[in-house]
């Protein structure tokens, strides 16, 4: 089933949709440019995704890193 999203989500990158993703699972993350975290409501990251992959994977409850 999650092959079939990543070939779906790849089609609608290629002809240049916008989306919208929400997601817990880490390996979706690659399909995104931008990446907001939230905790309980909060934005606790925003940024490009190359940059708070890293950061994303180590998030904690309460928003801490």
């Amino acid at each position: 089933m999650e092959q079939a999203l990543r070939q779906g989500l790849d089609t609608l990158r290629d002809d240049g949709v916008t989306l919208i993703l929400s997601t817990h699972r880490q390996s979706l993350v690659e399909f995104a440019h931008r990446v907001v975290v939230l905790d309980n409501g909060m934005k606790t990251h925003d940024g490009p995704r190359d940059r708070l992959t890293g950061k994303v994977s180590r998030v904690r409850p309460g928003g801490r890193s």
